[in-house]
């Protein structure tokens, strides 16, 4: 099993969530349990995949780091995408960059992933690094 280990960008994204669905908005509601099932499903990973499945996939356009992204089944209402990083060396954890509910913008989602997903992986190390101020 796979450890999880969320970014700064993942976490802050995700207490917006957590706010949203104690306060009873039905949309947060349906984007945390798709999340829960996709981190289940991440936490049971024996280590990095090796090939792309309709649930885990490369993204094609990842920059300079090799990020996937989580799906779950058809749901008319929302499309939850979670983008992960599986840092090298380190088949134990899996590092959550960031989520989000695609459906109003669609594919074009994932035109900012790979630069986003580049930032955030070079502040995470920077900070693992003791570097928290860079």
């Amino acid at each position: 099993m796979v450890k999880l280990v969320r970014s700064k960008e993942f976490a802050g994204w995700f207490e917006r969530l957590a706010a949203s669905y104690r306060e009873g908005d039905e949309h947060a509601r349906r984007i945390a349990t798709h999340l829960v099932d996709q981190l289940r499903g991440l936490e049971a990973l024996p280590g990095k995949p090796v090939d792309d499945s309709a649930w885990l996939m490369r993204v094609r356009q990842s920059g300079k780091n090799e990020v996937w992204r989580v799906s779950h089944p058809f749901d008319p209402q929302i499309a939850v995408r979670t983008i992960v990083w599986f840092p090298p060396g380190a088949d134990e954890a899996v590092v959550l960059i960031l989520a989000a509910d695609k459906l109003p913008i669609g594919d074009i989602f994932y035109d900012s992933v790979g630069r986003r997903s580049d930032q955030i992986i070079r502040h995470f190390e920077l900070r693992r690094r003791g570097n928290e101020n860079s």
